[in-house]
């Protein structure tokens, strides 16, 4: 019986390939945007895949400046210790801080993220121990672990490497103690290297003072601990114990929420990466929605075909509820030939997909979880898009149908048209979403910088480039590629060595103000492109303007009316007097107002900036640079970065969104025109005759062109109607999230709705055209 069930719902299928093909087809598409979506939904939900996931956490920070709560992921060096004595319920902490250094093994030097950590560090994560282990890798403070990558790179094994030394920063030399198994790619931490930390505390004496943060610290719950109270314990904890009575307030945040939760204002989570999640999700249903709507409307449309049918079935003695069944069993079928094929695209688009989300997402189709996913898809949509097209048929009065009177279409006409419009409407929100997503990024990104980030490169300082600073710059601008260089202790676009420990005079003593501290030479306010608006800069002779600082605008303003200049500055270490102002420059928050900065002309390690020259190609200056530091720099390795490349990674999380609402937009579009190309087929096949008699009579094809097409094109204008103040409202709070954003402007929306006329015109006036171009002897003789 089910073989024959099947047979037939194949051969109705066949019957009607045009239409069935536009079903399979638009709900394919469906499908297989979906189906990306959830696996890039299901990689976001998955990261941090450790055993330990519900019980470790990370602790961060609330400190208040200027009247506002800021989340900083840094805190103090004694508070790890102070926590597990003090708190019940911690079962063991962490104190790590991260860094890149430069790891050398014979003539192969290369630099390395990893961190200096407590080796509890090993317990946390579940770190496996390839060879070694937890017992014998912090053997003493030169010990190092190293990652089964960091270990074949610079081995070519992983066996046998224990007890091998490794220069690190051409100055010290570490043992290879143990080797660990990689993290997994979808992980928040991970290091290539794990340094014991007392290592870099007995270098560094201002880990016992509780107002310095500067750390990354871990925490593991026991199973019963409650985080809320322990939450609530740490509460005032640094206070209590500082005798600055720092105000930074510890918070712990839970592992599953370090990828998708990270965002904090006044000192809440306020959200993350869950609101993209969460809103693909929607797009996901919605699309799959659309794809729906098209085989609802196709189905119906279809109706007057299968009346016939329905009619001499139900004189036979069907049932309606056999004949619902039927046509569900007929939906659920295309709905499977639609998930099959969704599946193949799927496995098509993925590895482009996976370069535009820069994810290692695979298909996985023999999981039983994908498996379970794409039946269900298959189920869903089947009840849903079959469930109106079955009780519509199924319900035809056999008497009408069999003597040929025209059956009652009023309702599902009209039921037509109102998905058509809502198909579209979602389309057109998704188009005006993707102009104004991108209009913001490009706003954001094309501000005044307060710096010049193109053809500017990093890298790290070494001994030998700040000793003979002078000496290789003047080798490097012989080679005529590059323009000029300068020194800075911290990268230009990132908030970090920052205090409120500064005062003046007029300063309110109840104010407390988050200061930036940058150790630069006197090239850099030149190399960078900044501006200098007051004052004078720092001299050659970094000696020469001890005691003196330049600072940007923003604390200038603070320093009361008049020119800043001549005025002073009062910190722990004495009073400095204020020799320049520099125009505001934009980093850390790029979408907000930054920290002021002080400026001392102190060089000290960190990193070496180069300017290129704009006429010379980037190939031939890397190569003379490159050059130049394998002769001045022997020993490191000519590791650099772009400044303008770091400058468009902070936007990584706006861009793809971006990319996606495009994508998604347009498939929107392209499934919504597949069914608005079914139903014009349909109009233009039901009015044959129509058309015939008026080209008679007379009618030019454009006349019967634009006959056929202003219904739906009417139906397309009322989309705009109907999203357009949605979309404004909608796009408008999204956009109020940003201290810096772009102004809504009425040509958005003009371009979404001139793209959905044309798209849509195109699509009808295709079949319109079509039909108006038959012969009308042709069609006259077929009725």
């Amino acid at each position: 019986m089910l073989r024959n069930y099947l047979l037939a719902a194949l051969r109705n299928i066949w019957k009607n390939k045009t239409y069935s093909f536009l079903n399979i087809f638009g709900l394919a598409v469906g499908v297989a945007c979906a189906g990306l979506i959830f696996l890039w939904v299901e990689a976001e939900l998955g990261y941090d895949p450790f055993p330990k996931k519900e019980f470790v956490y990370n602790v961060r920070t609330n400190q208040t400046y200027n009247g506002a709560i800021r989340t900083f992921n840094s805190s103090p060096g004694p508070l790890a210790a102070a926590m597990q004595a003090e708190i019940p319920g911690i079962v063991r902490t962490c104190r790590t801080r991260e860094k890149k250094i430069l790891f050398s093994v014979g003539d192969k030097s290369v630099y390395e993220n990893g961190m200096y950590a407590d080796s509890t560090l090993f317990g946390m994560f579940s770190m496996h121990f390839l060879e070694g282990g937890v017992s014998s890798a912090f053997r003493d403070l030169n010990s190092v672990v190293i990652s089964e990558t960091m270990a074949r790179h610079f081995f070519g094994t992983v066996n046998g490497v224990i007890g091998r030394t490794m220069r690190v920063n051409d100055n010290e030399n570490f043992t290879v103690s143990s080797v660990f198994r990689d993290f997994p790619l979808n992980s928040t931490v991970r290091p290539d290297y794990v340094i014991p930390f007392g290592s870099f505390e007995k270098d560094n004496d201002w880990l016992k003072y509780w107002g310095a943060n500067g750390l990354s610290t871990f925490v593991e719950l026991s199973p019963s601990a409650d985080p809320a109270k322990v939450n609530r314990q740490l509460k005032g904890f640094i206070r209590q114990k500082s005798e600055q009575k720092a105000g930074a307030q510890p918070l712990l945040i839970g592992m599953k929420d370090w990828r998708l939760r990270n965002e904090f204002v006044d000192g809440k989570q306020s959200g993350g990466r869950i609101q993209f999640v969460r809103l693909f999700t929607y797009i996901a249903c919605i699309i799959l929605l659309i794809a729906c709507i098209n085989f609802m409307n196709l189905s119906t449309a279809r109706s007057q075909k299968r009346a016939r049918e329905v009619g001499v079935r139900k004189v036979l003695g069907a049932e309606r509820g056999r004949l619902i069944g039927q046509f569900i069993g007929e939906s659920i079928l295309l709905s499977i030939l639609s998930v099959v094929l969704g599946a193949l695209l799927i496995g098509l688009v993925l590895p482009a997909f996976n370069l535009m989300v820069k994810e290692e997402l695979f298909l996985g189709i023999g999981q039983p979880l994908h498996i379970m996913s794409l039946l269900a898809i298959a189920l869903v949509c089947g009840l849903v898009a079959g469930s109106y097209p079955a009780l519509y048929l199924s319900g035809f009065n056999p008497v009408h149908v069999l003597k040929r009177l025209t059956t009652k279409d009023g309702g599902a006409e009209t039921t037509r048209k109102v998905l058509v419009v809502a198909q579209f409407a979602i389309s057109i929100f998704l188009i005006v979403s993707t102009i104004i997503i991108y209009r913001q990024v490009q706003h954001i990104k094309s501000r005044d910088l307060g710096y010049n980030k193109d053809n500017l490169l990093d890298l790290r300082t070494s001994p030998t480039l700040l000793n003979n600073y002078e000496a290789v710059k003047q080798d490097l601008l012989q080679t005529g590629a590059v323009e000029s260089t300068a020194l800075c202790d911290m990268e230009n676009l990132d908030i970090s060595n920052n205090t409120s420990g500064y005062s003046w005079p007029g300063k309110d003593p109840n104010a407390s103000v988050l200061i930036s501290i940058r150790n630069i030479n006197h090239d850099y306010i030149k190399t960078m492109g900044m501006q200098l608006i007051d004052g004078r800069g720092f001299r050659d002779d970094f000696s020469q303007d001890s005691g003196k600082v330049l600072i940007t605008q923003a604390l200038a303003k603070m320093m009361g009316q008049g020119s800043a200049v001549g005025k002073y500055l009062k910190s722990n270490n004495g009073n400095d007097q204020v020799i320049g102002v520099v125009k505001d420059y934009v980093y850390g928050d790029f979408y907000g107002r930054p920290d002021p900065v002080v400026f001392y002309s102190q060089p000290r390690p960190g990193y070496f900036y180069i300017r290129l020259r704009q006429e010379v190609t980037t190939e031939k200056a890397l190569a003379a640079i490159g050059g130049v530091l394998k002769k001045d720099n022997p020993g490191y390795p000519f590791d650099y970065s772009w400044v303008d490349d770091k400058f468009n990674a902070k936007f990584t999380a706006e861009s793809l969104i971006g990319k996606l609402s495009g994508l998604f937009s347009a498939l929107a579009i392209f499934i919504s025109c597949l069914g608005l190309f079914g139903l014009a087929a349909y109009t233009a096949e039901q009015r044959t005759r129509e058309i015939g008699i008026r080209k008679v009579l007379g009618a030019s094809v454009t006349g019967i062109t634009g006959l056929l097409s202003k219904d739906f094109l009417k139906l397309v204008i009322l989309s705009n109607v109907l999203a357009l103040p949605l979309a404004a409202w909608a796009l408008s709070r999204w956009l109020d999230s940003y201290a810096y954003r772009i102004a809504i402007s009425w040509w958005m929306f003009a371009a979404a709705a001139i793209t959905s006329v044309l798209i849509a015109l195109a699509t009808v006036g295709f079949q319109a055209v079509r039909a108006a171009l038959m012969s009308p002897v042709k069609s006259l003789r077929s009725e």
